[in-house]
């Protein structure tokens, strides 16, 4: 991998990590274009980066969360909003428990290396945006039943070309879930979704040091760091004004084109 490959692919996870337009999808198909044949604990490393940018954005609410556990576990007298981020937290753990099941029966899947797979799950995103932005919104909060849910949905995002924020906020927002929870509830899932998948890929270390030198796997992870601060308050806008949909149009064209020039050039046309 060369230093210019390195740095777009920062820029590519970072900015396709929050927008509801897979990041895992494109990763593939720039990996794709490069003819790069690396472990996919590359793709892992870079949704670590965008994690850091997560955790940053977020932190109000995970520290809130993280006060509300300590004073459950010491036995303290919790307050309604105490008991409010421990259901929160409860709906997370909840949802990516569900999660798990299918990451691991996918862990080391060829699926993930696959572009007509991303091609076909990009114009299911599409669909699936453009459905949502037809749904009546509501005021409502996340609830275990929910979260069930969302984490059923949430598993469907492990497939490269379906984007996880946008299955996830999609379901929660069809589920009645207001918008500002449901984008601050997509984005907890996905801390302990990157955590998981660094740990069930970090064995194959090794393999992707020896495929790429590590100060172009450091190169990619800052970058996607720095591009993923811009995407994610882009993302929060979109969703606040209710215009996820407008990236569908863009799935459309790429998953449309893509399956094209795929079957084209299997077919020797």
């Amino acid at each position: 991998m060369t230093l210019l490959e390195s740095i777009i692919l920062g820029i590519v996870q970072g900015v396709t990590e929050f927008l509801p337009i897979s990041s895992s999808g494109h990763l593939l198909l720039f990996k794709n274009i490069f003819n790069l044949r690396v472990s996919n604990l590359l793709d892992v490393i870079l949704h670590f980066g965008t994690l850091v940018v997560v955790l940053f954005v977020f932190r109000e609410r995970i520290i809130k969360i993280i006060k509300a556990l300590f004073k459950f576990l010491k036995r303290d007298k919790l307050d309604s909003e105490d008991l409010y981020q421990l259901k929160i937290f409860n709906a997370v753990i909840l949802a990516t428990l569900i999660t798990t099941i299918p990451a691991l029966f996918l862990a080391d899947s060829s699926v993930f290396d696959m572009p007509l797979i991303a091609y076909l799950c990009f114009l299911i995103t599409a669909v699936f945006l453009l459905i949502v932005s037809r749904i009546a919104l509501k005021d409502g909060k996340i609830t275990y039943k929910k979260a069930i849910i969302i984490g059923i949905a949430q598993s469907f995002g492990i497939l490269p070309g379906i984007s996880r924020s946008g299955i996830t906020i999609g379901t929660a927002l069809v589920l009645g879930v207001n918008r500002k929870e449901a984008g601050e509830f997509s984005f907890l899932l996905f801390i302990p979704a990157s955590l998981g998948a660094m740990i069930l890929k970090f064995d194959s270390l090794g393999q992707l040091l020896s495929q790429v030198s590590i100060d172009k796997i450091a190169i990619s992870f800052i970058v996607s760091i720095i591009f993923g601060f811009l995407s994610i308050s882009l993302l929060l806008k979109f969703v606040r004004s209710g215009k996820l949909h407008y990236f569908s149009y863009y799935l459309l064209i790429v998953g449309i084109v893509g399956v094209y020039f795929y079957l084209t050039d299997s077919l020797n046309l």
